[in-house]
C-alpha cells in the first residue's frame, strides 16, 4: 500500500469508526427508550461484536503502520492527530468558553476521544520502541 493512502486510511478508519460506534449507540438507546422489549438476542451480539471489530481493525492498523515507521512523515501524521484528539479530548474541560455540541450522539463522540488520542499516542510510542529496539539488535 502506499504511504499516502495508507495515511488516509490510518486518519479515516479511526475517525469514521468513532462516528459509526456512536451513531450505533445513539441508535439503540432510542430503540430501548421507545420498547425495551425490541432488543432481541442478535442486536445484543452485535452490540458484543461491533467494539470487538472495531478494535481489531484499529490494531492491525497499528501493526500495519510499523512498515511506514522509519520515515520523518510518519511521526509526522501521528503526532499531529494525537495533538488533534487530546485538544478535543480536553475540549469539555473549558466548556464555559467554548460552546460545547448539544446532540446526544456528539456528547458520545466526546467521550471517546481521549480513547482516540490514546490510540494515536500508543502507536506514536509503539513505533519509537520498535525502531529503538530494531536498531539495538542490528547493531549486535
Amino acid at each position: 500500500m502506499k504511504k499516502i493512502l495508507f495515511y488516509l486510511v490510518f486518519i479515516i478508519v479511526p475517525a469514521l469508526s468513532i462516528y459509526f460506534y456512536n451513531v450505533y449507540l445513539v441508535s439503540i438507546e432510542d430503540l430501548f427508550s421507545k420498547d425495551p422489549l425490541a432488543i432481541t438476542s442478535s442486536i445484543r451480539i452485535v452490540h458484543i461484536l461491533f467494539p470487538l471489530v472495531i478494535a481489531i481493525i484499529l490494531i492491525f492498523l497499528s501493526l500495519y503502520s510499523l512498515h511506514f515507521s522509519k520515515s520523518k512523515s510518519f511521526y509526522i501524521v501521528l503526532t499531529i492527530y494525537f495533538i488533534v484528539y487530546l485538544a478535543l479530548s480536553i475540549l469539555p474541560l473549558f466548556s464555559n468558553r467554548l460552546s460545547l455540541p448539544t446532540t446526544v450522539a456528539s456528547v458520545y463522540i466526546m467521550n471517546d476521544l481521549p480513547w482516540y488520542a490514546g490510540y494515536y499516542g500508543g502507536t506514536l510510542l509503539f513505533a519509537i520502541f520498535y525502531n529503538k529496539i530494531s536498531k539495538q539488535s542490528l547493531i549486535s
